[in-house]
């Protein structure tokens, strides 16, 4: 993914201004609160309140030109929330036979492939340490914060997205959900091999997930790159050091 000179409005305020870099592997954001990665998380899926300028360009395609479903069906973006939501009426288990289902071109009605999904989802159930009964619940209904973050990495791994976006994921975790979340994001990574941009505050979901390069974002532009060795002068030096 490359983008280029990319500018976002959102209620006349610029929040990104002639932003340029390219996601290449797994590369991580890293900046204090209010540089703008959440809104870039934003432009890249096409959140309609965002007015958005410039290219983002997947496959040699400029995806500002689709709507944000197009986005998300045609390139495979999966966009992770801060704080997933809650949706009333439907189980977990019915979004991800959907999901699932969208991904294969499985019509819903063939009950023959019911076999198959379920044998995926017992794999991703396993890795995550969630028991069947945590499907059959409404999608994030009376869950922890952690539950809903392993609700929505199951949500993510049954999509099989070939972009994916991590928009502070590890924020309200435990320790223990959290290695849960990042092993199963790196056992998909070894076997899909997608595009991946974690965007956080802090290195402690990074010493799970190893970033190939590290991108530091202050007042909506892109003030240094290089490798995983930033991290540690972040956490030295801090932001003000960029």
């Amino acid at each position: 993914m490359i983008i280029q000179n990319v500018k976002v409005t959102v209620d006349q305020k610029t929040i990104l201004d002639g932003l340029n870099m390219s996601i290449e592997d797994i590369d991580v954001i890293m900046g204090p609160n209010g540089s703008g990665k959440s809104t870039l998380s934003k432009a890249i899926i096409g959140d309609p309140i965002y007015q958005v300028e410039g290219q983002i360009i997947i496959n040699g395609e400029n995806i500002l030109e689709y709507k944000m479903n197009e986005r998300v069906n045609k390139f495979g973006i999966f966009l992770s929330f801060q704080s997933p939501p809650y949706l009333e009426g439907i189980s977990l288990r019915q979004l991800l036979k959907k999901i699932y289902y969208r991904r294969m071109g499985y019509q819903e009605r063939d009950l023959s492939k019911i076999k198959e999904f379920n044998e995926e989802l017992d794999k991703w159930l396993s890795v995550l340490g969630i028991n069947r009964e945590f499907v059959d619940r409404e999608v994030n209904k009376d869950l922890s914060g952690g539950e809903k973050k392993k609700s929505e990495t199951l949500q993510l791994l049954m999509f099989r997205p070939r972009i994916l976006i991590l928009d502070e994921i590890d924020s309200g975790l435990d320790i223990d959900s959290l290695r849960r979340i990042t092993e199963a994001i790196n056992i998909y990574y070894n076997l899909h091999k997608p595009k991946i941009l974690i965007i956080t505050h802090y290195n402690r979901i990074l010493k799970y997930i190893i970033p190939k390069r590290v991108h530091i974002m202050k007042n909506g532009r892109i003030v240094k790159t290089s490798g995983p060795e930033l991290i540690e002068e972040v956490e030295t030096y801090g932001y003000d050091h960029f």
